[in-house]
């Protein structure tokens, strides 16, 4: 799945996922970086930092199936937003 939030693009797989998931930015990343999961309600349920990179592994294992929404935030501001469904 490709997602897309203002100029930014990003690779998120395998979607749907099983225990983990990738994103995969565009371009190198560094500063202050967070993967954030939300289910269909809206509740925050997973935030995951990182200092730098292209690709983050983000472990959903612990996570009941279902959908879930994901904003990549960098310094401050969501550059990417997607959906990823975790099936079992």
């Amino acid at each position: 799945m490709i997602l897309e939030a203002g100029t930014s693009t990003a690779n998120l797989f395998p979607n749907p996922a099983n225990t983990q998931v990738s994103l995969a930015h565009t371009e190198r990343l560094s500063g202050d970086i967070v993967v954030t999961l939300f289910d269909v309600h809206g509740r925050e349920k997973q935030t995951t930092r990182f200092e730098e990179g292209q690709v983050f592994s983000l472990e959903v294992a612990q996570l009941p199936q279902g959908v879930y929404f994901l904003s990549l935030i960098h310094s401050g501001q969501v550059i990417s937003r997607g959906k990823i469904l975790i099936t079992r």
